[in-house]
């Protein structure tokens, strides 16, 4: 199953339509029409732009995220509901 917008993470590089590389500087879920992402390339930040819901994307390499992970896995564990609705990356 190939990744979408969905699955992406700040930090994350992923390959443009244009099949340059680019960083992932932000991205804002659940917007019933797709999230919000904005990418960087060379310290210039890109967008924001909106692909639709389930649009494809080739993840080039994953950001380290085990941190957050687990500070969200604490607080979940702790029944306090924790839910994603954006991120944000400072390069």
């Amino acid at each position: 199953m190939p990744d979408t917008w969905e699955s992406v993470h700040v930090g994350d590089v992923v390959r443009g339509h244009d099949g340059q590389t680019y960083g992932v500087a932000s991205i804002q879920l659940g917007d019933p029409r797709g999230p919000i992402v904005a990418l960087f390339r060379h310290g210039a930040v890109i967008g924001p732009a909106q692909p639709p819901p389930g649009t494809p994307i080739e993840i080039i390499q994953r950001a380290d995220s085990a941190a957050e992970a687990r500070a969200f896995g604490i607080l979940a564990a702790a029944g306090l509901g924790p839910e994603l609705l954006g991120e944000t990356y400072q390069p």
